[in-house]
């Protein structure tokens, strides 16, 4: 009983602080791969954009799914913290260039 109570805390304690450092990288790789893009380099530019790409679906579909199959609490806690601290910076302009 005390186990899975532990074990359930330590998933949404955990699923917090990946969402917010998803979060945060989620929002530098959009940054850069924008900032790439108004470059001249259009090639330089497509390798950015295409590793931002696989970084933010690593973050939004592949985290989220590791995590829900460990802990359905887990995982809800850590979909809803990223598009809420997410949905904060887009609120607050940073993921402007």
């Amino acid at each position: 009983m005390v186990d899975q109570i532990l074990s359930q805390t330590l998933y949404v304690l955990g699923s917090f602080i990946f969402a917010l450092s998803a979060c945060r990288y989620t929002v530098i790789a959009i940054r850069s791969s924008r900032r790439q893009l108004a470059q001249r380099n259009k090639q330089q530019a497509a390798v950015y954009a295409a590793a931002a790409i696989l970084l933010i679906a690593f973050t939004w579909v592949a985290l989220p799914l590791f995590i829900y199959s460990r802990s359905q609490v887990g995982g809800f806690i850590f979909i809803a913290s990223l598009l809420f601290f997410f949905s904060r910076a887009h609120r607050d302009g940073h993921l402007k260039p």
